[in-house]
């Protein structure tokens, strides 16, 4: 009876309060625009919280579209940004900070869907204005330093020495190779520029390897692009 109330939560909502679904329609859709665009001075991290909120805005878009959403939808979305957040503070405070605000927006933007969904289907009411002020709260209290450039953190191909072709293919070849700075053998996929349509392309494979479980990946450094004389 329970899974039954949650499940036509959403359609009571749209016949009797159909402005309420509307709104959260245009803003999510407004969100998505926004927030879905690359930018090459993003590190890694950053730009997988950036493809998770996106993602986790999608998601839900096309849940409400298909009038399949439900509170617990809305919850799990939101507890595994927070997750997410957490991560980032112990590991860069300055990316936390600008999640925090991503996921405070989204808080707000869903907030009005999730407490009517929570309401029909008769469930304790999230007070999710607080769940996003808290999250900012928490972010303010944190010391950001001063950041480092990003390309500190770029190798110059002068440091990558070959020592064996791994394989070859139409997008590209695979090294294996040391990284001379540290004495640090790695692998190295090297992509001609004009294989590439979009600079967004650069950095499937840094999304892929954030989720494959596979005992042969271990980290992901670096996707950068060089000059072909270099």
């Amino acid at each position: 009876m329970m899974r039954q109330k949650k499940s036509s939560a959403v359609k009571v909502l749209i016949t009797l309060f159909p402005r309420i679904p509307k709104v959260t329609t245009v803003l999510l859709e407004f969100f998505i625009k926004r927030e879905n665009k690359v930018s090459l001075l993003r590190d890694p991290l950053s730009h997988f919280c950036q493809e998770q909120s996106v993602l986790a805005a999608q998601d839900c878009l096309q849940k409400l579209h298909r009038q399949f959403i439900t509170y617990q939808d809305i919850r799990d979305m939101i507890e595994n940004l927070l997750g997410l957040h957490n991560l980032c503070i112990k590991r860069a405070s300055g990316t936390a900070h600008n999640l925090g605000l991503v996921i405070r927006k989204l808080t707000i933007i869903v907030g009005e869907l999730a407490t009517s969904l929570e309401k029909i289907s008769e469930v304790p009411v999230t007070d999710w204005m607080a769940v996003g002020d808290s999250v900012i709260t928490r972010t303010d209290k944190m010391f950001i330093g001063d950041q480092q450039p990003f390309t500190d953190f770029i190798p110059r191909i002068t440091e990558l020495e070959p020592i064996k072709l791994l394989g070859a293919g139409g997008f590209g070849a695979v090294y294996k190779a040391r990284y001379k700075p540290a004495n640090l053998v790695c692998t190295v996929k090297v992509i001609a520029a004009d294989r590439f349509s979009r600079p967004k392309q650069a950095a499937i494979d840094k999304v892929v390897a954030s989720v494959v479980r596979s005992p042969f990946l271990v980290k992901y450094y670096a996707c950068f692009a060089t000059k072909e004389d270099a």
